[in-house]
């Protein structure tokens, strides 16, 4: 029987390649693509979801659509036969060249990405190797490890954006445990670190469950019980452009789904990071998806009128940037209504950025620049939406992250991080420091402050770790507070 099935694959192999003379050039190159390649056209019948339609099928192997074609089985992909230009294909369902097309490249991607996932993981290729990455890197992943961790999006993306809520959840209850501890030393410094990857994990994670279609996540937005705009705005309280780079590029993938929520937050903010959830989300939304360009515009038409009613912490943050808000709606409304007139505005200054940002900094090994000329565009762009400046400590970062909203609504997940070997030139190992800053800003907009503890107390003749330059035995040695001092 075996050899029988072999016998008969052999002949429909013969078949098919006596028949191939009908296609010529580079209608020849693919259909031989496909023949060499049976797992690939499998993929592709698959992601066309062919297989429903029939037992053959035909795939167009010109862009006219009117021949040659390549017939083949819609439960195997087995080669049938080939036919000439001119050629009926009667009641076949026909696959057009540019859909072939599309499904080839996207198949060809989703094995470059495998194999990335592959190399990260190691050769026993355990997968969840991968997704602690996540967990573990902070703000530091970079553009490969993304797209390796990316390979299972499409069957894990409803996964992902559970987990980008559930990672704010637990940054937040984190932080309010470190909160509520007199003193951060050693023994809490896990917890710190915990608090920081989860922090920067959720940025990481909203990318994740925005890419490839969201379809499913926008009915997955509609049955969450959590407001999850509400949740993101937690998140920014400690000010990071980091993560407000990728949460606003997730709102503008979700769209029109999540309009409605970036309105009440636009036209009724609570804290100034309801405010900024909702003019960039607005703004996002109304750029990435044409029916929504009119809402924006009306609803920043109803900002104007209900600034007045805006509670004083938004007033002065919008102050800290301009004298006066007339200012801030007038680059609101050249954004939406006229991005590309602005263009070589808005690329000078993302240069200009990315220049001041990164040009003298002591990691920045490999690349270096004169001017901000030097710097390509797209590294550029990809540099700003890198930084985790603070837009509370510096509320210009909020003009700069308007400046990036057109680029946000149109560029793919991969831009948003550096390639690897630029990402290892300007990478910086983690610190409890650093934690502590991240946790002090957050803490800030609560009114509290995180202390400072002395893990290990100097000698009585080392010096003071005050800095008074004394020992310590004549300085601080008996004073209650040293460990109480705020960073």
């Amino acid at each position: 029987m075996e050899r029988y099935c072999a016998k008969k694959q052999k002949g429909h192999a013969i078949h098919f390649l006596e028949r191939l003379d009908r296609a010529e050039g580079a209608a020849a190159e693919l259909a031989l693509q496909l023949y060499q390649d049976p797992e690939l056209l499998r993929d592709v019948l698959r992601s066309i979801g062919i297989a429903k339609k029939g037992d053959r099928c035909a795939l167009s192997l010109d862009a006219e659509d009117k021949g040659p074609y390549l017939v083949i089985s819609t439960q195997n992909g087995r080669f049938i036969t080939c036919l000439g230009k001119g050629m009926s294909i009667g009641r076949l369902h026909l696959i057009p060249f540019g859909q072939l097309c599309a499904h080839i490249e996207k198949g060809e991607t989703l094995r470059r990405r495998m194999a990335l996932a592959r190399e990260f993981a190691g050769d026993g290729g355990h997968l969840n190797k991968l997704y602690s990455r996540i967990r573990t890197r902070g703000e530091e992943l970079s553009r490969e490890e993304l797209l390796a961790i990316s390979a299972l999006q499409p069957a894990l993306q409803a996964r992902f954006f559970i987990w980008t809520i559930d990672a704010v959840i637990a940054s937040s209850n984190l932080g309010l445990y470190l909160f509520n501890r007199k003193r951060i030393g050693a023994r809490e410094e896990p917890y710190l670190k915990e608090y920081w990857n989860f922090h920067f994990a959720a940025g990481h994670l909203a990318v994740l469950s925005g890419m490839n279609s969201v379809n499913e996540l926008r009915l997955l937005y509609r049955e969450t019980d959590l407001n999850p705009i509400r949740a993101f705005c937690s998140l920014l309280r400690a000010g990071r452009v980091f993560n407000t780079i990728r949460i606003l590029w997730l709102i503008g993938r979700i769209g029109p789904t999540c309009f409605s929520h970036c309105r009440q937050l636009l036209l009724h903010p609570e804290i100034p990071e309801d405010w900024i959830i909702g003019i960039f989300g607005i703004l996002v939304i109304g750029l990435r998806h044409k029916k929504c360009k009119k809402q924006a515009e009306k609803a920043l038409g109803e900002m104007v009128k209900a600034i007045k009613d805006f509670p004083k912490n938004v007033l002065r943050l919008m102050g800290r940037i301009f004298d006066n808000p007339e200012t801030w709606i007038f680059y609101l409304f050249s954004t939406i209504n006229c991005p590309e007139q602005t263009t070589h505005l808005r690329e000078k200054c993302v240069k200009e950025y990315a220049f001041y940002a990164y040009t003298h900094c002591p990691l920045n090994t490999v690349y270096s620049w004169d001017s901000e000329n030097d710097i390509p565009l797209t590294l550029a762009y990809t540099l700003s939406a890198h930084y985790p400046g603070n837009f509370h400590k510096e509320p210009p970062l909020l003009l700069h992250i308007l400046y990036l909203v057109p680029w946000l609504a149109k560029c793919e997940a991969e831009d948003l991080y550096l390639p690897q070997v630029i990402h290892d030139a300007l990478h910086e190992p983690w610190s409890a420091s650093k934690a502590r800053e991240l946790l002090n800003d957050e803490n800030g907009r609560i009114g509290k402050t995180v202390p400072v503890t002395v893990d290990k107390s100097p000698g009585r003749n080392e010096p003071c770790p005050c800095g008074s330059e004394k020992k310590y035995k004549k300085c601080c040695i008996g004073k209650d507070n040293l460990s109480e001092q705020p960073l």
